[in-house]
C-alpha cells in the first residue's frame, strides 16, 4: 500500500476491506473484456520514454483547471486556482493564471503556517485555452519550470484533471529538462471515460449489477429520448436526464412528470431538444434517461484514491454527505457522513468493486464516487450515479485538513461552499471579517480554514471548512462566521 513516505501528502487509513475471491475474479474478466476492447485506453507511450505516471520523490507542480469539465466556463472557476495551495511543499510549484492572489498567500504563510512554494502565474486575461496547453506553448515559464526539474532530478505534475494537455506539458518538459517526469494521475483517454456517465453506469451493471442504478435506458437521438422520458413518466413523479461529461449535479437536468403528461410525442421532442441545447451546444447523444429516486435518506460520496497496481488496493479514505444549514436547512456544503454500520459498509465494498476496475485498466490517483440511498419498505437501496475521475470539493479540503491537524477525522466537521453577488454591500472580506474565528496552527485549534480566495472578479466566495472538537462548537462557529459576514 501506498504511505505519506510514497507521495507528497498524506492518506488516511483505508476503509475498505479486500474483495472476495469470487468478485475479484469477475472484476478481473471485466477488465480483460475492456482492454481487449480499447486496447490504447491507457497508452501514455506517443508522449515519449520519459514521460510516466505515478510519484518519485521530488517537486510537484500542481495547477487546478475546470475548462476541460463540461458545463464549465473559463472564468467561472478561476479563485479555486489556490486550492492546491493548501497542499503544496517547500520546493512544490503552483501555477496559476491571470494575476496572483497574495492576500490569500500571505494568510497560508502567516496563519497556516504552510510552506511558501513557488508560484508561477501565467499573466493575461482567462481564455478557453486550457491552463497546461498555455503554459507548454510559453518559452518562458517552460525553462523556469524545466530548470526545476533538472536540479531536482525529476518533477512530477499534479492536475485537478489529466487532459491530454497535462501529458504534452509533462512531454515538453521531459524534453527540455531531459529528466523524468512523472503525472500523478490516470492517461487523458481513460480520465475521458471514467468521467463520462454513461461509461460509469455501464461498468456499474457489469460489477455490481442492474441494482447498482435506479431505472435507466439510454437514448440515441431526440425521438428516443422523448420516447425513453415518456416511458418513465408513467411510472415515477421525476426523471432526470445526465449529459455523459459534465460536473457531477451539473450535467443533471431534472423534469416533472407532470410538466410533460399532456404534451404530444412532438411537443415532448421540441421541448426536450430545446432543454438539452440549453445546458450544451454540442451534439451530447447519447444520453443516460433515469428515474429520480425518491425517499432518498443520504447522498453519500466516497473519496478515494487509487494506487498503481503493483502499490496496493484502492483506499477509500473518507465518506461525506451534504451538508445543511443548522438553522435554514439550505444546502451549504458537506460534512462527514454517519451512517449505519451495514450501510456503511455496502457502500464502501461496492465503491471498492468499481475502483478496482478502475485500477486494473490502468487509473492512478484521486477520484470521488457518489450514490443516492433510498428507502424501500425495509431495505436501503443504493443507486451510484456519478464518477468524478479528479480532484474535488471534497478531497481537496479532506486532504488539506489530514495535513494541517494529523487526522482530519478527529476535527473537520463541515466543508461550506457559497458565493455572493458583489452588490450585497453588508458583505465582508472573509479573510479580514474572521480574524478571531480562524484556526491557526500554533494557537486556536478549533475555528475555520479558508479554502480559497475569498474576492474573485465581481464575486465573494465563502468557502472554508470548520475544524471543531464538538458539534456544539460547530454550530457556534458557523453561526458567529455568518454573523460577522452579515449573511
Amino acid at each position: 500500500m501506498e504511505t505519506k513516505n510514497q507521495l507528497p501528502f498524506i492518506l488516511s487509513d483505508n476503509l475498505a476491506c479486500a474483495l472476495s475471491d469470487k468478485d475479484s475474479a469477475h472484476i478481473d474478466k471485466i477488465a480483460d473484456k475492456i482492454k481487449a476492447e480499447d486496447p490504447k485506453l491507457a497508452t501514455t507511450d506517443y508522449f515519449g520514454s520519459n514521460v510516466r505516471q505515478g510519484y518519485r520523490p521530488g517537486p510537484v507542480l500542481f495547477y487546478e483547471d475546470h475548462r476541460s469539465i463540461a458545463l464549465s466556463s473559463a472564468n467561472s472557476f478561476g479563485h479555486y486556482q489556490y486550492r492546491f495551495l493548501l497542499l503544496a511543499r517547500q520546493d512544490d510549484i503552483l501555477l496559476v493564471e491571470h494575476k496572483r492572489a497574495l492576500k490569500y498567500e500571505n494568510y497560508c504563510r502567516n496563519i497556516l503556517k504552510l510552506p511558501s512554494p513557488e508560484i508561477i502565474c501565467l499573466d493575461g486575461e482567462y481564455n478557453n485555452s486550457p491552463l497546461a496547453k498555455r503554459c507548454s506553448e510559453n518559452t518562458e515559464k517552460l525553462k523556469q519550470i524545466a530548470k526545476i526539474a533538472k536540479q531536482s532530478g525529476c518533477i512530477n505534475i499534479m492536475p485537478y484533471i489529466s487532459t491530454g494537455w497535462t501529458w504534452v506539458l509533462a512531454q515538453r518538459i521531459a524534453e527540455i529538462a531531459r529528466v523524468p517526469v512523472y503525472v500523478m494521475a490516470p492517461p487523458p483517454r481513460l480520465t475521458q471515460k471514467t468521467n463520462d456517465k454513461l461509461w460509469f453506469s455501464e461498468r456499474l451493471v457489469e460489477c455490481i449489477g442492474h441494482r447498482a442504478l435506479p431505472k435507466t435506458y439510454y437514448a440515441f437521438g431526440p425521438a428516443s429520448l422523448a420516447i425513453k422520458v415518456s416511458r418513465l413518466a408513467k411510472t415515477h413523479s421525476q426523471i432526470v436526464i445526465k449529459i455523459p461529461s459534465s460536473a457531477s449535479s451539473m450535467g443533471n437536468i431534472l423534469i416533472s412528470s407532470s410538466k410533460i403528461s399532456n404534451m404530444t410525442l412532438a411537443e415532448r421532442v421540441d421541448y426536450l431538444s430545446n432543454l438539452i441545447q440549453f445546458y450544451a451546444s454540442s451534439e451530447i447523444f447519447p444520453l443516460a434517461v433515469s428515474a429520480w429516486d425518491s425517499d432518498v435518506i443520504t447522498s453519500p460520496s466516497l473519496q478515494v484514491w487509487i494506487p498503481r497496481l503493483h502499490q496496493g488496493p484502492p483506499i477509500v479514505e473518507g465518506l461525506f454527505e451534504q451538508a445543511l444549514d443548522p438553522k435554514t436547512h439550505a444546502f451549504i456544503g458537506a460534512k462527514p457522513a454517519l451512517l449505519q454500520s451495514k450501510l456503511e459498509i455496502r457502500l464502501i465494498y461496492e465503491a471498492s468493486m468499481i475502483c478496482h476496475l478502475f485500477q486494473k485498466l490502468g487509473y492512478y490517483g484521486r477520484c470521488s464516487i457518489d450514490a443516492v440511498v433510498a428507502k424501500s419498505g425495509n431495505r436501503n437501496n443504493i443507486h451510484w450515479i456519478d464518477c468524478n475521475a479528479r480532484w474535488g470539493g471534497v478531497s481537496i479540503p479532506m486532504t488539506a485538513a489530514n495535513r494541517l491537524t494529523g487526522c482530519w477525522q478527529n476535527n473537520l466537521r463541515i466543508i461550506v461552499q457559497s458565493k455572493i453577488n458583489e452588490h450585497n454591500s453588508s458583505i465582508r472580506d472573509l479573510i479580514d471579517a474572521t480574524e478571531d474565528l480562524r484556526y491557526n496552527s500554533y494557537s486556536k485549534k478549533e475555528g475555520i480554514v479558508i479554502m480559497n480566495p475569498p474576492k474573485y472578479e465581481n464575486t465573494t466566495y465563502n468557502d472554508y471548512m470548520v475544524f471543531a472538537d464538538t458539534k456544539r462548537s460547530e454550530n457556534e462557529i458557523l453561526h458567529n462566521v455568518k454573523k460577522v459576514l452579515g449573511t
